[in-house]
């Protein structure tokens, strides 16, 4: 703690007063004994130097046992450092745009390697999820992800079991969306997705319930949606009474039936994309 203290500007002083009194009457001393003995003043001077080995190699000797070396080296250059900035305001301004820009870049990247490459995904066992795609090209002139596949296909996969432990189809687009009737409608990213959607990927929710099997048993009987934790903030206030409630998606009556979790923000990184997901029967046939 006390070497420490010795990098304040006003200690520092003092030590360095006391220092260079000490010294000087150490060097003076010596120089009057070497006098005595019949040295020429001149001659008295060059051996008390060489005697005490150098009046500044002593000083940096003794300043080393006043503060931690490698932290006053640091402090000195930081203050060396900003007094040429001062000099040259120009190239101050320049200097530090340029690493203002370069380290937002860097964190930048660093982000989405990190959203994207290096975080699992916040469900249940990641590490075994597999996107199924296919090669070559579409058998349709529709505009589409490029992994999309036909719902037909998706439930045939759904009903075999020996590949897969569960199997869930989902479509990303955006709907129109009003929370109540007469409200300009909003357009906001959602998925069409499967009632196997939740219990694959095993997303409990934070309010209500979310999709299940049950909701891709009779076509256009379950018109529900669940809405991501973000929106029901955004857009509800993060209302307690939410479920329930029934909205409009591209005019079509739905109901809220629950809010995913906080930590769920979907499957495609880095931020989701969809703020509402809705079931796959009463939107294909809707």
């Amino acid at each position: 703690m006390r070497k420490l203290l010795n990098l304040l500007r006003g200690r520092r002083a003092r030590l360095e007063n006391d220092l260079d009194r000490e010294l000087r009457y150490h060097f003076d001393r010596r120089v009057e004994d070497l006098r005595a003995e019949g040295r020429r003043e001149d001659d008295a001077g060059k051996q008390a130097a060489i005697e005490m080995g150098g009046i500044e190699q002593v000083q940096e000797d003794v300043r080393e046992t006043w503060t931690l070396r490698w932290l006053d080296d640091a402090a000195r250059d930081a203050r060396y450092a900003a007094r040429s900035l001062g000099r040259s305001p120009g190239f101050t301004v320049t200097a530090v745009a340029s690493l203002a820009i370069g380290i937002g870049a860097s964190a930048a990247i660093f982000s989405l390697l990190d959203q994207v490459l290096l975080r699992l995904l916040p469900v249940k066992q990641p590490e075994r999820l597999v996107l199924i795609d296919w090669k070559g090209k579409s058998l349709s002139d529709n505009r589409g992800s490029y992994n999309l596949m036909s719902y037909p296909i998706c439930r045939d996969l759904q009903r075999q079991d020996r590949f897969f432990d569960g199997v869930l189809c989902r479509h990303p687009t955006e709907v129109y969306l009003a929370v109540a009737a007469g409200q300009t409608p909003e357009l906001v990213g959602a998925e069409i997705v499967s009632g196997s959607y939740f219990p694959v990927l095993g997303v409990s929710p934070a309010l209500g319930r979310l999709l299940d099997e049950d909701d891709d048993g009779q076509p256009g009987a379950h018109p529900v949606v669940v809405l991501s934790h973000a929106y029901w903030l955004k857009a509800f206030g993060g209302a307690p009474d939410v479920v329930g409630r029934r909205v409009l998606i591209n005019n079509f009556p739905m109901t809220v039936v629950g809010v995913a979790s906080a930590t769920f923000r979907g499957i495609d990184q880095p931020n989701g994309g969809a703020e509402v997901r809705v079931t796959s029967e009463p939107c294909a046939r809707s």
